[in-house]
């Protein structure tokens, strides 16, 4: 028995080999294509230290700088906000926003969970955790762990003595 196949269009052949080329685990096309973070704002603004893996996080730079510490990690869908607007001005007003002032700054080695929200102007010691979901409105001013909306801290971590003065 003969078997016909359908002719296969070009574009289905292409898209079938980008899927298999972004699923490839490890990949830099995955990597730049699926997992890009992006900023709202002046690039300029953001400061990335070593080895930080931002994944697909959001940065708002509109009302500040961002500086990311060595080593900090960001899970999935995190958003790093400066930017905020009047709440007591209506219409055209309310699109109004601060260009400076609200500044957030991240030590090193901070582990941020997905869907976590930063919101400007704060500072997060080093080596601290913010957990998953959670809202950072304050500063976060030793290392720990930190949860909730507001986020508060959960727990102190005391990191190795050749650790703490950096």
């Amino acid at each position: 028995m003969q078997t016909h196949r359908l002719p296969v269009s070009p574009l289905k052949l292409i898209a079938r080999l980008l899927i298999k080329l972004l699923m490839k685990d490890g990949l830099y096309l995955r990597q730049k294509l699926l997992l890009q973070y992006s900023i709202h704002g002046s690039a300029e603004r953001l400061h990335l230290g070593k080895d930080t893996d931002p994944n697909d996080t959001v940065f708002n730079t509109l009302s500040g700088h961002i500086h990311v510490g060595d080593f900090t990690i960001f899970g999935h869908h995190c958003q790093v906000l400066t930017g905020t607007h009047p709440t007591g001005s209506f219409l055209q007003a309310r699109r109004e926003h601060p260009t400076e002032g609200r500044d957030i700054k991240i030590g090193r080695g901070v582990w941020i969970g997905s869907g976590a929200i930063l919101l400007g102007g704060i500072n997060i010691a080093s080596h601290s955790v913010i957990a998953a979901g959670s809202v950072v409105r304050n500063d976060c001013a030793v290392a720990g762990i930190y949860a909730g909306n507001p986020a508060i801290l959960v727990k102190p971590i005391v990191p190795p003595e050749e650790l703490t003065d950096v």
